[in-house]
């Protein structure tokens, strides 16, 4: 996982992970260790630095520009 990635949530919860939203910031977990961390920026949830998964195949990952998911989401850019 990295920066400017899509994450199906309800998929990785399905898949172990434990995925923990505070108002600006979220942890994602598995089998204990932290394996992502986003903070919310305009509305969306960005992953920060580099971020690794102990099981590479838990996650379907679209790699695309922060620009591109407010295009597809409907958001209007400020």
């Amino acid at each position: 996982m990295g920066a400017n990635n899509l994450l199906f949530v309800t998929y990785m919860v399905k898949k172990g992970y434990i995925v923990d939203f505070g108002v600006n910031n979220c942890e994602i977990r598995k089998n204990g260790n932290a394996v992502g961390i986003a903070e919310r920026k305009l509305g969306l949830w960005v992953l920060k630095g580099t971020t690794s998964s102990p099981d590479h195949q838990s996650a379907h990952i679209a790699v695309t520009s922060l620009h591109m998911w407010y295009k597809r989401l409907g958001y209007a850019m400020t």
